[in-house]
């Protein structure tokens, strides 16, 4: 009789964390902090989407065009339009006003920055959000996990960077829409351009101007997937190779 009464005492606990979970994730699923990606772009409002007329150019060039680069001065929302469209990808989730690319099943990408630090205090933070404060930041930002752009119900799991940077993460596991897995993994351009071959990716964002040798090695990764491959920066470096391939023909008359 003892032993029924904590096998029952046992099932009853089981189903009260079955249910505190179930809640927990319920809560977060509807928690705008761990939703950001839903109040880009809006249909109104002070940040409506007419408003961004280069934003959805871009976005809509990718539809037709595997090389894009969004290249323009500071503070106006590149990384921004950056982690939207691969968060887009990576969850399959696009919004009702998308017009650029899809894919129709789970992606395997690239994000890549200058520097270990400046791909996890950019781009890492724009995409899974800041793990921990940032110094003289604003106290009231939120803080964790799924606090970027990709949903925190998205995220199945992370990986860390090896090596002592804290909180870098090196790959993140993305619950895709249909089911599977989408796979993302950061880098930066300080690994050299070895490190950007062999694996065929889907997406490959670069946040910032690279080598143009890194840039053709993660051209060539996305060719036997027909995938894309989009820049984001400001061009502090003046008129380089990487520039010119997305200036038109110089004229001379």
């Amino acid at each position: 009789m003892q032993d029924l009464k904590k096998i029952l005492d046992k099932i009853d606990q089981q189903r009260i964390r079955e249910e505190a979970e179930e809640k927990h994730r319920k809560s977060i699923a509807a928690d705008p902090q761990y939703n950001r990606i839903w109040e880009q772009f809006p249909d109104d409002g002070p940040h409506r989407r007419e408003l961004y007329p280069k934003h959805m150019l871009f976005f809509k060039t990718g539809s037709w065009d595997n090389e894009r680069c969004f290249m323009a001065g500071n503070r106006v929302g590149k990384t921004r339009a950056g982690a939207c469209e691969m968060t887009y990808h990576l969850t399959g989730e696009y919004p009702h006003w998308w017009e650029g690319r899809r894919f129709s099943g789970p992606i395997d990408a690239w994000a890549a920055g200058t520097t270990a630090q400046t791909t996890r205090d950019i781009i890492q933070a724009a995409l899974l959000g800041r793990l921990t404060p940032e110094p003289g930041g604003d106290p009231n930002d939120p803080i964790g996990l799924g606090t970027g752009m990709i949903p925190l119900r998205c995220i199945r799991n992370t990986r860390p960077r090896p090596g002592s940077l804290r909180d870098a993460i090196e790959t993140v596991y993305v619950r895709h829409v249909s089911g599977g897995t989408s796979i993302l993994s950061f880098k930066s351009f300080e690994q050299g351009r070895p490190s950007f071959e062999g694996t065929a990716k889907h997406v490959v964002w670069l946040d910032e101007e690279g080598p143009d040798d890194i840039y053709v090695e993660c051209l060539t990764r996305t060719m036997t997937t027909d995938g894309i491959i989009y820049l984001t920066f400001t061009p502090v470096k003046g008129i380089t190779e990487t520039v010119t391939r997305f200036l038109p023909p110089l004229r001379v008359d």
